[in-house]
């Protein structure tokens, strides 16, 4: 099968679970598929063709919308080591989409699959905003602390690549609302 269709199919099952998977809290199965995500944004989205393209974005598509899912389903302290798996995941996932999707490597192809997804460079950003920002503000004080610690570094070192790619013009247009801890 190639890509394109492949990807198309995925998006269309992606779509038909994840409802189940999110609204059920299956925090596991929205982990895996996270790293799925992040890893054929990484593997696949770099030789976008004009003809695949809406295959692409129905797959970036449903990609973004588990991690917004991911964003509000996150479990209470009681579950921390399935909660650090999925903020794990979705780090992974926005690490791989901002390393693909960087303006310095942009190409129109994937820059127009962005622009289906996202509008604008300013609502990706702020995408990337609402999906780390928690990480900003997070208490350390539990026994694992290592890999909070972790978390919030990787959180920090993001937003810090994904601003030194914005242009000041789209900086201008964003809102700084970190998300509720």
């Amino acid at each position: 099968m190639e890509t394109p269709a492949l990807l198309g199919e995925l998006a269309l099952y992606m779509n038909s679970v994840g409802q189940g998977i999110t609204q059920g809290g299956y925090i596991c199965s929205l982990s895996w598929a996270l790293y799925l995500c992040g890893s054929v944004v990484r593997g696949c989205f770099g030789t976008i063709t004009e003809e695949a393209a809406p295959a692409y974005t129905a797959f970036l598509s449903a990609a973004v919308n588990f991690a917004d899912c991911a964003r509000q389903i996150f479990p209470n302290q009681s579950e921390l080591s399935a909660s650090l798996a999925l903020e794990s995941a979705l780090l992974n996932f926005l690490q791989n989409l901002q390393s693909t999707f960087s303006s310095s490597r942009l190409s129109p192809v994937p820059a127009g699959v962005v622009t289906r997804v996202f509008d604008t460079k300013a609502k990706m950003f702020q995408f990337f905003l609402n999906s780390l920002g928690h990480n900003l503000m997070r208490n350390i004080n539990s026994p694992n602390d290592c890999a909070e610690k972790a978390l919030i570094k990787g959180a920090i070192d993001l937003l810090y690549e994904v601003c030194k790619d914005m242009p000041h013009d789209v900086m201008s247009q964003l809102r700084l609302d970190l998300p509720p801890v």
